[in-house]
């Protein structure tokens, strides 16, 4: 990400977003998971109650989970989220994953999946072909 759009991502006010099946601004994970399964995170901030917060940055062989990041927020079953977004900047936005009423936040910076976000090499591929060939 280039200079531009960093200035233009933090020049935009976030903006919360609404359930598509309920309309409402509390999202249950089912759905927070359905929001972002095209998406590739870039940069993780998690900030749990009683932690400090934890920074990740994307890298290739090593993918961010979203669902680890929420679980490490805490919680139960009866957890709702408020999601915030900014408008994009070309391929990149910042969102802002509130759990509720555990508390705690997930801040990260969000691209469009692209081939150049995943490594070229599947090691979980790799093994089963040895398997198969008695490696």
């Amino acid at each position: 990400m280039d200079l531009f759009d960093r200035l233009a991502l933090a020049s935009r006010r976030y903006e919360r977003r609404r359930s598509a099946i309920t309309g409402k601004t509390e999202l249950l994970l089912d759905e927070v998971l359905r929001l972002f399964r095209e998406k590739t995170i870039l940069e993780l901030e998690v900030r749990a109650p009683g932690r400090e917060p934890s920074r990740s940055s994307h890298q290739l062989g090593r993918p961010m989970s979203l669902l680890d990041a929420i679980a490490e927020l805490g919680g139960s079953n009866g957890n709702w989220y408020e999601l915030l977004e900014t408008p994009p900047s070309g391929d990149y936005t910042r969102v802002r994953l509130t759990a509720h009423p555990a508390g705690g936040s997930l801040h990260m910076l969000v691209g469009r999946r692209a081939a150049e976000h995943h490594p070229a090499e599947d090691a979980l591929l790799d093994t089963l072909r040895d398997r198969e060939t008695g490696a």
